[in-house]
């Protein structure tokens, strides 16, 4: 698959799930998250002290301290319904880049149609 193919096909995908998702926006909703929405909006910070004597915050990956998305997304401005809606984008565009090779399309077509 060549570059403009893929470029295309990872617009449509994102096009695709921001329609999914504008219920949501549009109304000014946030989605429903499990403790997400309060990870986002945390401070970075290497060490918690929150519970007993502290866990280290850095360390776990439920925090996001150290997710590259948030570190982008914080400092841009962008809410929390961009950052829940980046994860299906990003696994839309990382499965599309890995099947791609695996299915070829005009392939397929071409031997279906015969």
């Amino acid at each position: 698959m060549n570059w403009r193919r893929e470029i295309v096909a990872v617009g449509l995908i994102v096009v695709g799930i921001v329609a999914f998702f504008a219920p949501v926006w549009a109304t000014g909703r946030l989605f429903v998250s499990d403790g997400q929405y309060t990870s986002y909006l945390a401070p970075a910070a290497a060490w918690s002290n929150v519970w007993v004597a502290g866990w280290p915050q850095g360390a776990d990956t439920a925090a996001y301290v150290w997710y590259p998305v948030r570190l982008v997304m914080r400092p841009l401005g962008l809410g929390f319904n961009a950052f829940m809606v980046s994860a299906y984008v990003l696994a839309g565009a990382r499965d599309l880049h890995l099947l791609a090779p695996l299915v070829d399309l005009a392939a397929f077509a071409a031997r279906s149609a015969a």
